[in-house]
């Protein structure tokens, strides 16, 4: 069961039959309404712009009491760190949460701090979102110390954060580190070839990355070649999207061969429309013969 709040009059899921009346603060009855029902797996809060005490009154009148919560998404809310420090507190104890998504608030150092901490407190956390946030340096560096320590985060998300060359590099360190990390999102980073390059290093470590994203960045050939380089020699990474970049026909050739020297390479998203890479995409429709299902270019 889950809830998607777009509106302070919004109901309970009707078809799991719970329904809750918002009189007075909905944030007193939605905390009321997650204490009580233990069907609500679920609860989706985005683009209300209700921001810090939404979320205070919403802990003070129950929430930190929900047992069955698995998945919360609290976006483009206007969320600070304020806010973020509570709910991190109150979830650390959670039994059941593994999806954690505050996209496209206003969270600066403190409060990736707090969300950080709260990832390593809580073992079964699988998911953290921050895409389009405010942190800086001190809001990296936690991360780059969760991703060193931590054994129970499998995606990130961090587009949109103009982590540019220097972000790229010293997330690099804690990637290298990381033994568990399946999916990483780093796309709108303002990434070119220097950051390209410390992500493909860092990868070579990190064996259970199965999804590297860097779409809409700035790699130029030198870039996108390394990162081919090392897709050839990781089996675990299945998908690698490149698209909306800036390099040409040399990276493609590079591209082609790992598409073919990785059996597991199932996945490859580049950008098609430049003349130049046709050769290279010939080559690997030529390669996959008569089975064109067994891997996919776009």
């Amino acid at each position: 069961m889950g809830l998607k709040y777009k509106d302070p009059t919004d109901a309970l899921d009707n078809a799991a039959k719970a329904v809750v009346y918002w009189l007075g603060d909905p944030a007193v009855k939605l905390g009321i309404a997650l204490k009580d029902d233990p069907r609500m797996v679920k609860l989706e809060l985005e683009e209300l712009n209700i921001g810090d005490e939404f979320v205070q009154n919403m802990i003070a009148n129950g929430f930190g009491e929900n047992k069955s919560l698995q998945s919360f998404r609290f976006a483009k809310n206007e969320l600070t760190d304020e806010g973020v420090e509570k709910l991190a507190e109150v979830c650390k104890q959670h039994p059941t949460l593994t999806r954690l998504d505050l996209d496209g608030n206003l969270i600066e150092d403190d409060g990736v701090l707090a969300l950080c901490k709260l990832v390593k407190a809580n073992k079964r956390i699988e998911f953290l979102g921050l895409r389009s946030n405010k942190f800086k340096n001190r809001g990296l560096e936690a991360i780059i110390d969760l991703l060193s320590a931590n054994t129970s985060l499998q995606e990130l998300d961090l587009r949109r954060n103009l982590l540019g060359d220097e972000g790229c590099r010293k997330l690099a360190k804690g990637l290298s580190l990381n033994s568990t990390l399946k999916g990483l999102d780093l796309s709108s980073n303002r990434i070119r070839d220097a950051g390209a390059r410390s992500i493909a290093e860092a990868i070579s470590h990190c064996k259970s990355l199965e999804v590297l994203t860097l779409a809409v960045n700035a790699i130029e050939n030198e870039g996108a070649s390394v990162l081919a380089e090392a897709v050839q020699s990781h089996p675990a990474l299945t998908e690698l999207d490149l698209r909306m970049n800036s390099f040409g026909k040399a990276a493609y050739e590079k591209l082609a061969d790992a598409y073919e020297a990785n059996s597991n390479f199932k996945r490859l998203y580049i950008s098609t429309s430049r003349v130049e890479g046709w050769e290279a995409l010939d080559r690997i429709q030529a390669k996959l013969g008569d089975d064109p299902g067994k891997k996919s270019i776009s």
